[in-house]
C-alpha cells in the first residue's frame, strides 16, 4: 500500500502547521506521513517554536509528536507532498508566486494567526487554545476522509 503524504503550510512553522502535523501525528493514521513548513520560516529570528505552542504541545502530550525546529517551504518539500493543506489562502498564493505551484492536490482551511493585538499572556493562552480547536477538528475530518 502507498504511502500517502501530507504536507501543511503556515507562515511561520512555529505554531499552525507545527500543531496540525503534531495532532495528525498523534492519530496514528496508518499510511499516512506528514510534514509542516513556514513559507517565511526563515525569518524566525525569534525561536524555533512559540512558547504558546510549546504550552499547547505539553498540555496535549505531544511532544513526541512535534519537530524539533522549523522548516522553510520550498518547491521540492510541495512537490513531494501527495496533498498540501495551507492554512489561510495568502500561503498558497505565496507558493504560487514564489515557488511555481501549480498543482490542485490542495486544500484551505483559513485558520487565521495568532492575533497581534493580544497583550496579556492570558489572552494569547486562550486565543491559541480556540485556534488549536479550530486544527483538531479540521485535522480529524482529513483524517476520516483519509480511512476511508
Amino acid at each position: 500500500m502507498k504511502e500517502t503524504k501530507i504536507h501543511f503550510v503556515c507562515t511561520g512553522n512555529t505554531f499552525r502547521s507545527r500543531l496540525a502535523k503534531a495532532y495528525f501525528d498523534y492519530l496514528k493514521i496508518n499510511g499516512v506521513k506528514t510534514s509542516s513548513s513556514g513559507i517565511r520560516a526563515n525569518k524566525n529570528f525569534d525561536g524555533t517554536i512559540c512558547w504558546y505552542t510549546q504550552k499547547l504541545i505539553d498540555e496535549n502530550n505531544l511532544i513526541e509528536f512535534v519537530e524539533p525546529t522549523w522548516t522553510q517551504t520550498s518547491p521540492k518539500i510541495l512537490s513531494r507532498a501527495d496533498y498540501i493543506i495551507f492554512m489561510q489562502t495568502h500561503h498558497l498564493k505565496d507558493c504560487q508566486r514564489d515557488y511555481g505551484y501549480k498543482l490542485t492536490n490542495y486544500e484551505i482551511w483559513e485558520i487565521n494567526d495568532m492575533s497581534e493585538n493580544k497583550c496579556k499572556d492570558s489572552e494569547r493562552i486562550q486565543e491559541s487554545r480556540e485556534l488549536f480547536e479550530k486544527i483538531k477538528s479540521k485535522v480529524g475530518q482529513l483524517a476520516k476522509k483519509l480511512s476511508k
